[in-house]
């Protein structure tokens, strides 16, 4: 006879699985206790969770089947947000009093500004409209920038005073975030794009209460998503207003060639306006939701961890639902998550945010990528897989942009429909990939698998169409077998995975979770299992919208099972 994990058997066995005082309130955690060797049972400093020190080579443990895990959540991970400090690129502090480094912009008259004790002064007396351009290349379709407004300071007669962060080519050609101070009552948020001369305030925002320096403002751009943060003095970023910007300036399709981060104050008038500007920074990366989490693997399909920091890649989303790939890291031990790259791709004429990726380590330094067409906005049912094995580019670090990917030709497709979520390892010469067809219709996608010597010819391996609407494939190799995982959300709002071999034998359904009582979106998916010493760490996000904004899942969670049962 097989019991479960060791902790569940124990707690069984001493305790009981929920123990409660008369008023219902949890009961003291229950410390430390030895029992004879070589088991002992220690909480840990905050009582949430138990951990068994167990020599389990004398209780002849077993490792666990995915089907027979038994998760509680150990963690909440905190997303990247808007620009996370690791992946800064330029951070001007105005240590350097030369303006040489700029390139001066104007529609009009300029203003020569000052830079001293770490600060730039713009002081307009003229109706003056000034421009500095830094040497920091938008280059791909994800970038930020931001800067911290010190002070603001003018005569009342101003009919304008617009400050403005973002991406300029030169003075006919910009896409800003704009502080326009004097709009309306306490002042108007807007997106500014001028493309060949013709300028338009998009967005606009009526503010409802003034904005009192200091503060600072930020543009962000995913795709042709650009939006506008604002970040009160030692609070948080906060997205203000966006724009969607294909219409006007495709920054897929068009040449980004000149186009670099800038800073900008226009005032009318003949009144003075002094404006003081700190940090005006340029990076990458972040994102307020995440969905696709995928461990980077070895060829044999093993998570790629270093120590117990695991390599991932996963989807990231702004507050709108524009989404790219993000190549990032999780500490299992400490519980920290790290963004540490992007991932975009050259395809069909455009530089593309794909995402929902897997990247195989290929022993020698590359990787072979697999990633879905999301970044074609329409129709969402012609998005299928892509793949490269790419030696030069660094995946896992900085922005890279995967040129020349091939689109496989999976079998079975359906009409109307495509492949997505890609899973693949290599074993004995053969390529086996486990993937999802769909989207054809609404809620429609099920599973499938396939199998190629050389990635491009590739044979049907099985499919499931009556399980639906399932996606997120995955693959584990615990308890000695391959197991084949595809995950949903039932209608109570929790996961149903189901199992299969590789021959697409249905094995079973997983819904053995233990998921916290609060009330707050349960539905972890993706069911991305990593083995790590005694433990099973499930990788996942849930189903949180930002604002309740659709497209922008989740937030991210991890869970814990024990790996290892015992013989009775």
């Amino acid at each position: 006879m097989a019991f479960p994990a060791i902790n569940h058997w124990v707690d069984w066995l001493l305790f009981g699985y929920n123990i409660v005082a008369a008023n219902g309130t949890a009961m003291p955690k229950r410390g430390a206790l030895n029992f004879l060797p070589p088991l002992t049972c220690v909480d840990n400093s905050t009582n949430s969770s138990t951990d068994i020190g167990v020599n389990l080579s004398q209780l002849n443990a077993q490792e666990l089947s995915p089907l027979d895990l038994r998760f509680t959540e150990v963690a909440n991970g905190t997303l990247p947000g808007f620009m996370p400090a690791n992946l800064v690129t330029l951070d001007e502090e105005f240590t350097n009093t030369s303006l040489s480094r700029f390139t001066i912009l104007s529609e009009g008259t300029p203003v020569t500004p000052t830079i001293s004790g770490g600060a730039i002064t713009f002081v307009n007396t003229a109706g003056q409209n000034t421009g500095l351009q830094q040497i920091a290349p938008l280059g791909q379709p994800q970038n930020n920038v931001s800067m911290h407004v010190l002070s603001v300071t003018s005569s009342a007669g101003n009919a304008y005073e617009n400050i403005g962060r973002g991406w300029a080519k030169d003075s006919n050609n910009y896409v800003m975030a704009v502080w326009r101070r004097r709009q309306g009552t306490n002042g108007t948020a807007s997106i500014q794009v001028k493309i060949s001369g013709t300028s338009n305030f998009v967005g606009s925002i009526t503010l409802s209460a003034a904005w009192t320096p200091p503060f600072d403002i930020g543009l962000g751009i995913v795709g042709n998503s650009v939006v506008f943060y604002q970040r009160p003095n030692g609070g948080v970023w906060t997205e203000i207003t966006s724009y969607d910007i294909t219409s006007a300036f495709n920054l897929k399709t068009s040449s980004l060639a000149g186009w670099n981060a800038v800073f900008w104050l226009a005032t009318d008038n003949a009144q003075t306006c002094t404006a003081v500007f700190q940090a005006a920074k340029v990076g990458l990366g972040g994102g307020f939701g995440i969905r696709d989490i995928c461990p980077v693997t070895t060829l044999a399909g093993a998570p790629a961890l270093t120590g117990s920091v695991l390599s991932l890649t996963a989807t990231l989303t702004d507050p709108t639902g524009a989404a790219y790939c993000a190549a990032m890291s999780y500490d299992l031990l400490a519980k920290t998550l790290t963004q540490t790259g992007v991932i975009m791709v050259s395809r069909g004429g455009a530089v593309q945010n794909d995402n929902a990726a897997h990247l195989v380590q290929d022993g020698t330094g590359g990787f072979y990528a697999f990633i879905t067409s999301w970044g074609t906005p329409s129709p969402a049912s012609s998005v299928n897989i892509y793949a490269k094995h790419e030696t030069v580019l660094p995946l896992l670090t900085g922005v890279n942009v995967i040129g020349s990917m091939s689109q496989l030709s999976l079998p079975n497709i359906p009409s109307s429909g495509g492949t997505y979520d890609p899973f693949a390892f290599f074993a004995n010469g053969v390529w086996t990939l486990a993937f999802t067809y769909g989207p054809n219709s609404a809620n429609s996608s099920y599973p499938g698998l396939a199998t190629s010597p050389d990635l491009t010819t590739w044979t049907a391996a099985g499919q499931d169409t009556t399980a639906f609407p399932f996606e997120g494939s995955r693959v584990s190799f615990l308890g000695g077998s391959t197991t084949l995982m595809f995950s949903t959300m039932q209608s109570s709002g929790y996961t149903l995975i189901r199992a299969y071999d590789t021959s697409m034998n249905w094995l079973g359904s997983i819904t053995n979770f233990n998921f916290p009582e609060n009330g707050s979106n349960p539905y972890p998916a993706h069911f991305t299992l990593i083995p790590y010493g005694e433990f099973v760490y499930w990788v996942t996000f849930d189903n949180s919208l930002v604002n309740s904004v659709s497209g922008t899942e989740g937030q991210f969670r991890v869970f814990r099972a024990r790996r290892y049962g015992v013989n009775g």
